[in-house]
């Protein structure tokens, strides 16, 4: 079988000399504007398709959570990178995240791959198809329809997103875990599968399931000081345990 093409980059190109994009947001909101547009386009970079679905609450708190923008202050933001033309105006208008110019600055990354890239008007059908947008007509490009039926055959529940920099999971997923787990030992494992896959270079087929299993077998390991004096399980023995893992772990 051979290997899945991916549609994202581990690099793009941050040149010496910046535009008015950089002059304008850095001058109206200081370090946290220039912050704030490089690390979006580290985001953009990392997405498959390089687009951000913001109607979706799991990306958008990410996307809070990785840039360190408090949600008012980010909307002025990206409102601002749309009037600019850094980010595409129109699809802003309904949430989604995509710049052209970044498209543009990958070329030379996608002429060498069989990888076609979803284009504005494919990301504007997925999202009428996800959430129905009124007073918009979209024509489908016909790679779409005839090459794989992508947005056909897609389902809100089997599209992933990114909770951290190297864990995907849909938001169904998520909500399961939120569910089972609660909220905290939900992001605790995260944080902690997203430093093991980072670290040790990892890839996991669900990280969904790895995080399932990682806290069953938390469950089946003895609490501290029974059990013959068995150590408390950690995902990754190269990292020291966490205080707070180890207090979690010592009152289940």
């Amino acid at each position: 079988m051979s290997r899945p093409k991916k549609a994202t980059v581990d690099y793009f190109p941050h040149f010496v000399k910046h535009g008015k994009t950089m002059f304008i947001i850095e001058n109206k909101y200081g370090n946290n504007g220039y912050a704030f547009w490089f690390k979006l386009l580290e985001l953009l970079g990392q997405t498959e398709n390089h687009f951000l679905d913001c109607n979706n609450s799991a990306q958008w708190e990410y996307l809070l959570s990785y840039t360190k923008i408090e949600d008012a202050i980010a909307l002025q933001m990206l409102d601002l990178l749309a009037s600019l033309g850094a980010i595409d105006g129109d699809l802003w208008k309904h949430k989604n995240i995509w710049s052209e110019k970044l498209i543009k600055n990958l070329e030379d990354v996608y002429s060498r791959r069989e990888v076609v890239l979803y284009t504005k008007d494919d990301i504007r059908a997925l999202c009428q198809q996800l959430y129905p947008l009124k007073g918009i007509t979209v024509s489908i490009n016909p790679h779409i329809i005839l090459k794989d039926s992508k947005l056909k055959e897609t389902k809100v529940k089997d599209i992933k997103v990114s909770y951290a920099e190297f864990v995907n999971m849909t938001e169904k997923e998520y909500n399961t875990l939120i569910e089972k787990l609660g909220k905290e030992l939900t992001e605790n494992k995260i944080e902690d599968l997203n430093l093991w896959k980072g670290s040790k270079g990892k890839k996991t087929s669900s990280d969904y399931m790895t995080i399932l299993s990682w806290v069953r077998k938390d469950k089946k390991d003895p609490k501290p000081g029974q059990g013959g004096g068995k150590k408390e399980w950690n995902p990754f023995p190269d990292i020291p345990l966490d205080p707070s893992y180890a207090k979690e772990a010592a009152n289940k």
